[in-house]
């Protein structure tokens, strides 16, 4: 939703314009003290995959192709995608999912989207274990600025439990920036930033 997207500057801009400026949804998530709450938020709120209204709903849009069953929609998890050279398919790829569900294409045109397991688990399970830093379910639980060590700042998916469920798109990019940047500043007197900033990004 375009209210967990909302940074700073879009919210003074708001709030000039007689809006309401941060968004009731992001003040309330910041007053969550439990991450259990927060990983409740966020897995209530993200809409994954999402797409423009234009795209699914302009003229010749995605909602009318399914409706015309020019597109067929398959909802789930790739398990694994192989090549199908028999005779019958002449080389098109076999799509099988976690559902059972198997799928014959011609080709695989855009494949995105984030997994559901923290991302660098390797590294962020190592950092902590030797920092003896806190995670939750795999992520960094950093403070408001998004520090996570005194030379550890993170951002991406690794940011969800302070930044909520647009942490991983731009949008959350654009809010991790402005915590990081404003904190580095304050560290380094407003001088030009250098190593005093290590950022861990998905």
């Amino acid at each position: 939703h375009q209210d967990w997207m909302m940074d700073s500057f879009a919210a003074k801009r708001s709030k000039a314009g007689g809006g309401q400026g941060i968004p009731k949804c992001q003040r309330h998530f910041s007053t969550l003290n439990s991450l259990i709450e927060r990983r409740n938020v966020i897995n209530r709120e993200r809409q994954a995959g999402t797409i423009s209204p234009s795209v699914i709903r302009g003229e010749g849009g995605l909602r009318y192709a399914l409706e015309e069953e020019r597109i067929h929609w398959h909802k789930g998890d790739i398990q694994s995608v192989v090549e199908d050279n028999s005779s019958s398919s002449g080389g098109r790829l076999s799509i099988s999912t976690f559902a059972g569900e198997d799928i014959v294409v011609d080709q695989i045109v855009l494949a995105t989207g984030f997994g559901k397991r923290p991302p660098c688990a390797n590294l962020i399970n190592s950092i902590a274990e030797r920092n003896g830093l806190e995670l939750y379910a795999g992520y960094p639980a950093p403070d408001e600025s998004l520090r996570w060590h005194k030379m550890i700042f993170v951002a991406g998916a690794l940011a969800e439990l302070e930044l909520g469920p647009s942490s991983r798109n731009i949008a959350g990019a654009r809010l991790a920036s402005e915590r990081i940047i404003a904190a580095a500043a304050r560290m380094s007197g407003n001088s030009v930033l250098g190593n005093h900033v290590a950022s861990l990004q998905n």
